[in-house]
């Protein structure tokens, strides 16, 4: 049971953590992101990746 409630809770931790990576990156004015070398097209896969994949 508690294997199961910790794989819940770091899942809900991730999320969290993309939702947090994904309105920080949409915060970003279009010339900011143009200087990063970014497209707002890419922000929810880079937002998923930075929370998902450690």
């Amino acid at each position: 049971m508690t294997a199961t409630f910790n794989a819940l809770l770091k899942r809900a931790k991730r999320h969290a953590a993309y939702r947090r990576n994904l309105a920080q990156l949409n915060a970003l004015n279009d010339a900011t992101l143009r200087d990063l070398g970014l497209e707002r097209s890419a922000l929810d896969v880079l937002a998923r990746k930075a929370a998902f994949e450690k």
